[in-house]
């Protein structure tokens, strides 16, 4: 088990993803921005008819990614669209040195 002190309730994705919604709809924001997202953003209360959004999918078949949402009757994508940055294909400083294996993550990032 990943959290062995955690009630397994509590780690259940329906419960967390209502809590999301719930946050997100008190918040009121016009820009959200998410990470390790694994569900349609309607199940978060970011649906079409509100939100625009763009994504960055993580590498290597997982099921996640980063998300940023914006509200459509208040912003719009600029013409320069988004860029994906992949994490990995950017080494650490040599500062840093240390064996490639170490530090490849599938971390996504995006910027608009």
């Amino acid at each position: 088990k990943m959290y062995p002190h955690v009630v397994p309730a509590v780690l259940r994705a329906t419960r967390r993803r209502a809590q999301v919604s719930a946050a997100l709809r008190q918040l009121n924001a016009d820009v959200i921005c998410l990470q390790e997202v694994d569900c349609p953003l309607e199940d978060l209360g970011l649906g079409e008819n509100e939100f625009e959004s763009c994504f960055a999918q993580r590498p290597g078949g997982r099921s996640d990614r980063c998300v940023i949402a914006w509200r459509r009757d208040r912003l719009e994508m600029g013409p320069g669209r988004h860029r994906v940055m992949l994490f990995d294909e950017h080494p650490p400083p040599k500062a840093f040195e240390c064996d490639p294996a170490h530090y490849e993550s599938g971390n996504v990032g995006l910027a608009g």
